[in-house]
């Protein structure tokens, strides 16, 4: 907010990367409440204790999480390619090349926290349904 406010007339792409950031922001705290409040717990439900109905009452959650992941790939897509992939211009000063840093290490983090889910968490998950 404050790299949009300083330098947003002479980097007009900073407001949809503020505007990119928010949505980036909520979309994650919804999407890890979600996750630690209501699937989380189902899943260690499910695996501790197989059953056809566990199996049918967590698949619609887990769509839904595959689906949020995606929803937020598509976001830091379009942060990068705005960005330029991260990449500061020459004359950016300290704090723009500061929050471009810090939102490719983001990127990381997420890309990193939605590889653990999707073939860790959600894939043992689909094996124990297989197994039934």
């Amino acid at each position: 907010t404050k790299l949009t406010r300083v330098h947003g007339e002479r980097y007009p792409h900073l407001q949809r990367v503020n505007e990119l950031f928010t949505l980036l922001k909520q979309e994650l705290s919804d999407h890890i409440q979600n996750e630690e409040n209501v699937v989380f717990p189902m899943i260690q439900v499910f695996l501790q204790e197989s059953t056809v109905e566990g199996a049918n009452a967590l698949n619609p959650y887990v769509s839904k999480l595959q689906d949020e992941h995606q929803d937020v790939v598509e976001l830091l897509k379009e942060l990068r390619l705005i960005t330029n992939g991260f990449e500061p211009t020459q004359e950016a000063c300290g704090t723009h090349r500061l929050v471009l840093r810090r939102l490719e290490d983001l990127e990381a983090d997420i890309f990193n926290h939605i590889l653990l889910e999707n073939c860790t968490l959600i894939e043992r998950t689909r094996q124990a349904q297989l197994e039934m």
